[in-house]
């Protein structure tokens, strides 16, 4: 039984996608330290007395409310390390080349340049290389909207209102409002 090496970098080049992915993301991941916008929203998440004054802060505070819920569940689950805090940020960070992958060969399915293109941009994007080592929630946005749009384009192509569908498409669209809304 002999293995065929082209066939499996055709079928799997996506993985090398996420290797360098991660690759140039890890450096700056372990060096870079945190940064102001980030200590504030993780340390009142953290210190908030009760859920109840977490309400209160979030009220008042420009930040989305579900990731300050979030925030505060993984940072007393986790630690406050700075490469803890800024765990989950990578790999829905690294995920999302995937994501990209999955989605755009969906949409292009007969297009294989357009979508190892997207695939490729998105793994090299610096804007997708700071927000996925940053921990904000423009990375969960972004998965979020990847999945709000393939739900859409669902029901595009059934061409049928399907009330679960946009129950569901309606669902994702709520979690992104709270997600990030300035």
């Amino acid at each position: 039984m002999t293995i065929n090496i082209k066939t499996h970098i055709n079928r799997y080049w996506w993985v090398w996608a996420i290797v360098a992915g991660l690759a140039l993301r890890l450096p700056v991941f372990l060096l870079r330290p945190l940064w102001g916008d980030e200590i504030t929203s993780h340390m009142t998440a953290f210190y908030a007395e009760s859920i109840g004054h977490l309400v209160e802060i979030v009220r008042v505070s420009p930040h989305p409310p579900l990731s300050s819920f979030l925030m505060r569940f993984w940072t007393h689950v986790a630690g406050l390390e700075q490469m803890v805090i800024r765990l989950p940020s990578i790999i829905i960070g690294i995920s999302s080349i995937w994501g990209i992958y999955y989605f755009s060969k969906k949409l292009f399915r007969e297009n294989r340049v357009a979508y190892i293109a997207t695939t490729i941009l998105t793994t090299i994007s610096i804007l997708h290389i700071q927000y996925s080592i940053e921990a904000k929630s423009y990375i969960p946005l972004f998965w979020i909207g990847l999945i709000s749009f393939y739900i859409f384009l669902q029901i595009i192509k059934t061409a049928k209102w399907n009330i679960w569908w946009v129950t569901i498409l309606g669902l994702v669209n709520l979690i992104a409002i709270y997600t990030r809304y300035e």
